[in-house]
């Protein structure tokens, strides 16, 4: 018998939140030490997500990825996007549903954030793609695990 899950992966909806770029540039100091290789931009990423709804109908989960690089220069960008899912048929409302959601989207967040991740990546693409002379910045179409358990953040470059 297949495992019932909570959350219907099948029935999503996509809402883009927010998009905010912000054109931060080079300090003259740090594109004289770039160019004598002195320093070097590292690219960041730092991606949360976080519940924001759950009700009789379905859950939504927030999902916020930030690019930007250390030291601070060339750009910033924030994008969040918001997936809603229903849930498969349920007798209650309980804290035991409640916890049982938490644990499901902790266990398949990989999965469910997937729709939201995909969305995040290709705008960030084209929003550096017209904003630059170069090749757009490409970010992954997926989140990373955690590193400890509870932390709902994870940065990568």
């Amino acid at each position: 018998m297949p495992i019932k899950h909570l959350i219907n992966e099948k029935s999503f909806k996509v809402k883009l939140n927010k998009v905010q770029y912000n054109d931060v540039g080079l300090e003259k100091n740090l594109a004289m030490e770039i160019k004598e290789g002195k320093t070097r931009l590292v690219p960041q990423i730092n991606d949360n997500y976080k519940w924001k709804s759950l009700g009789k109908n379905g859950v939504e989960i927030e999902f916020v990825r930030k690019k930007y690089f250390m030291p601070a220069g060339i750009y910033t960008i924030e994008v969040s996007i918001s997936v809603f899912y229903a849930l498969n048929k349920l007798s209650d409302q309980s804290e035991s549903i409640k916890e049982q959601l938490e644990v499901e989207v902790e266990n398949r967040k990989v999965q469910l954030l997937a729709p939201a991740t995909h969305q995040t990546s290709l705008l960030i693409s084209n929003i550096t793609n017209v904003n630059s002379n170069t090749l757009p910045t490409v970010t992954p179409p997926f989140t990373k695990e955690s590193k400890t358990k509870g932390d709902k953040s994870n940065e990568y470059h």
